[in-house]
């Protein structure tokens, strides 16, 4: 279970109330939990080793322990003896059931899975089911925010609004969606066997709800690798995700050029041409229309700061005369690079997927866009101590940078900062490849497009730039006055990376087995 942003500051300060120094919290941390204070939770001062130990507690999904803990070693304590009782019926027994379909056994069985589950996760589905019953959920339910608590789960499902007119009980629609979400496949099988057993105790037809049709786009992956080959020559390969929010996520479809080979190879200048070609055979896979593409492409440090969104393709179809038939790719398609590097090493890609729980981290548990912000690396200089810089980011636990004011025209001071970078696990990088840009605020600029809202779906991220880009670039010869045509993104999503870049398949590609 995780707690809200007041509920955290309640206990935090409960616990700094019954537990004066950090001898005697670490005495009942190690009495009571059999842990060791400074290994859970470390700190400049009492206040930041409660601070990192109710957080600890959270992740490790022990804060029913800690607090039952704290409260006994101290049960004289009021602050924390009340915070106990005020959420006694969520963290601890649960007692009483209010729904006569769902013992209390039953909830406690349930809430289990559910305190492994992301809370944002679990607000949606809950209002997405009263929604299914009630039209007005917002008008009746106005407990509804973007997140919401056990508790508030419990008070809604099990007491306010118990089972729908059919009489199947609410909580069972609830954890039926939420089985069919993103959640690991553990989850998914507690979950499954939770509704099948209340099910089939209630006598009650699996599915209980009907998905709608589905009016969504699918979101399509073309990831495009680029390798050196000596002089000013590159090898390119591509696999397409047709929809990654489905099965497809786990089969990419290898797209060839050649018949014989997987492998493309062309000059630097002819990329962008290549990459169109990959493009259009892209669309002669997809069976339905209505999808978004985006082109993720693979590079080595030294081309991770080329201006490839740049390069110009063909905009398609017949275009009439007096009208410019080729656009930058920028401008036609979401488009990102991404480092090849990263998932060539094992120590570049452990760092990163560190660094990746750590962002997932923070979107859960940012409570606004201030919160959020603090976590963002701010880069202004182009000659720093990237070393330092590194161990910063690292200490301050920082998941994403901002570059502004520190582009170099040297592919050698290129490929340090993008070494850096990847070295440091930062698994998102926004910058600008320019020094000054007129009548505008680049750091505001940079900090509307890398927020937390953006980042509770990364679609949105990549919307958001493509916005950019594309207003630049209708201003035609004015484009170079605008953000977009200089704004450079490099984002790493470790669960999406082509077959021949995953670390257990590229001895087997290597070897040709």
């Amino acid at each position: 279970m995780n707690l809200s942003g007041s509920e955290r500051k309640e206990l935090h300060t409960a616990i700094l109330d019954a537990y004066r120094s950090e001898s005697a919290l670490d005495m009942a941390v190690n009495f009571e939990l059999d842990e060791k204070l400074n290994e859970i939770a470390g700190g400049e001062n009492l206040t930041d080793v409660t601070f990192y130990l109710i957080q600890w507690a959270e992740k490790s999904g022990k804060l029913k322990d800690l607090i039952k803990a704290l409260s006994n070693r101290n049960p004289g304590n009021e602050k924390l003896a009340s915070f106990k009782k005020k959420f006694a019926p969520s963290i601890f027994d649960s007692s009483t059931s209010d729904s006569k379909f769902i013992s209390v056994q039953d909830w406690n069985d349930l809430y289990d899975i559910l305190s492994q589950i992301e809370n944002g996760l679990i607000s949606q589905i809950c209002e997405r089911t009263i929604r299914n019953i009630q039209d007005d959920v917002r008008a009746n339910y106005l407990e509804f925010t973007e997140k919401i608590d056990l508790r508030e789960i419990k008070e809604i499902l099990l007491k306010k609004c118990p089972k729908r007119k059919d009489n199947v009980p609410t909580v069972i629609e609830f954890a039926e969606r939420l089985s069919k979400e993103k959640i690991s496949e553990s989850l998914k099988n507690k979950l499954t066997d939770w509704v099948k057993s209340k099910a089939n105790v209630l006598n009650i037809e699996l599915p209980t709800y009907s998905k709608p049709p589905s009016n969504d786009f699918w979101e399509s992956y073309l990831l495009v690798t680029l390798e050196p080959k000596g002089d000013d020559k590159v090898t390119l390969e591509a696999e397409l995700i047709r929809n990654y929010n489905s099965s497809d996520f786990k089969k990419p479809i290898r797209l060839d050029l050649n018949d014989k080979m997987s492998k493309t190879e062309c000059s630097f200048a002819e990329v962008a041409d290549v990459i169109y070609r990959f493009i259009k055979i892209s669309e002669t896979k997809h069976l339905q229309p209505g999808y978004k593409l985006t082109i993720e492409l693979f590079l080595p440090f030294r081309y991770l700061g080329k201006s490839l969104d740049l390069e110009k393709i063909p905009i398609g179809g017949e275009v009439p005369a007096g009208i410019e038939p080729y656009k930058p790719i920028g401008h036609e398609y979401r488009f990102l690079v991404r480092s090849s590097e990263r998932f060539k090493k094992k120590n570049y890609l452990n760092n990163l997927l560190i660094k990746w729980k750590e962002l997932e981290g923070v979107i859960s548990n940012s409570l606004n866009e201030e919160d959020f912000r603090i976590n963002i690396a701010n880069v202004t200089q182009i000659n720093c101590d990237w070393e330092e810089l590194v161990e910063n980011w690292n200490s301050e636990k920082k998941v994403g940078i901002k570059m502004v004011g520190c582009w170099s025209e040297s592919d050698s001071e290129q490929a340090k900062l993008f070494f850096y970078i990847v070295r440091g696990g930062i698994p998102i990088a926004l910058w600008t490849r320019c020094h000054h840009l007129p009548k505008i605020n680049l750091d505001d600029e940079l900090q509307n497009i890398l927020t937390l809202k953006s980042l509770k779906d990364f679609n949105g991220l990549f919307e958001s730039v493509w916005n950019i880009r594309r207003k630049a670039h209708v201003k035609g010869e004015k484009a170079k006055d605008y953000l977009g045509y200089h704004l450079g993104i490099l984002c790493d999503n470790p669960n999406r990376v082509p077959f021949h870049l995953q670390l257990e398949n590229q001895q087997l590609i290597e070897t040709g087995l």
